[in-house]
């Protein structure tokens, strides 16, 4: 009796331990898609600061080439 009582309890605690893992496992899978959906945005967001930069530089040396023509 007490044998049988003890084994339910190791098997509820065997319970209790894999719904333990398995909502660490749901957490930490919602955990790495957040940081995937920040990398994402970090990698687009840099993409389009590179373009206004690039488009920023081109400007200024359209506007240096028309002073210099201007100046000649």
């Amino acid at each position: 009796r007490v044998v049988a009582h003890k084994v339910a309890a190791l098997a509820q605690a065997e319970e209790e331990r894999a719904k333990k893992l398995q909502q660490a496992e749901e957490s930490a899978a919602s955990f790495k898609a957040e940081v995937e959906k920040v990398l994402d945005w970090l990698k687009e967001d840099k993409e389009r600061r590179d373009g206004v930069e690039k488009g920023l530089r081109d400007s200024i040396a359209d506007l240096e080439k028309k002073l210099k023509d201007e100046q000649d």
